[in-house]
């Protein structure tokens, strides 16, 4: 991966999936999603990172890239469409526990595919997300790059 590059890795790992990819914040991500077509069982993933560099002897060392990566679906393998008239448990069967654990691998890929590490994460639903209306699940996370 070349040195704060992580949004071009996740990209880039989203098209070998063929997953959805949009960066930036709440407003850029709701913009972007009004213009995608979003069909059965498409993933959607969003990303925001910070990088902090370290040096030592004039050269850079590591690289802390701290952030959020989402997983999103809108309509599940079972053509279930996130609404606000699902109970909890309803949109954690149909899509929660899925995104989840697809978000768990994408994250493990992530990491093989450019030799990061990561150093600590948190997952969090978050639902009915957007004008969309998409269900979520958040990761707070830290990876790490040893240039």
């Amino acid at each position: 991966m070349t040195n704060f590059d992580i949004l071009g890795a996740i990209r880039t790992l989203c098209e070998t999936k063929g997953y959805i990819f949009l960066a930036g914040d709440t407003y850029y991500i709701d913009a972007d999603l009004s213009k995608e077509r979003i069909d059965l069982g498409d993933y959607i993933i969003t990303a925001l990172f910070t990088a902090a560099p370290e040096y030592s002897d004039g050269q850079l060392t590591r690289i802390t890239y701290n952030g959020v990566l989402t997983c999103g679906l809108k309509v599940d393998s079972s053509n279930y469409t996130a609404s606000l008239d699902e109970s909890f448990i309803q949109k954690y069967d149909r899509r929660l526990l899925p995104l989840m654990q697809t978000l768990s691998t994408f994250i493990s890929d992530l990491m093989c595919d450019n030799s990061l590490d990561v150093t600590g994460a948190r997952m969090l639903a978050m639902l009915n997300r957007y004008a969309e209306n998409i269900d979520y699940i958040e990761a707070t996370i830290t990876f790490i790059q040893e240039p």
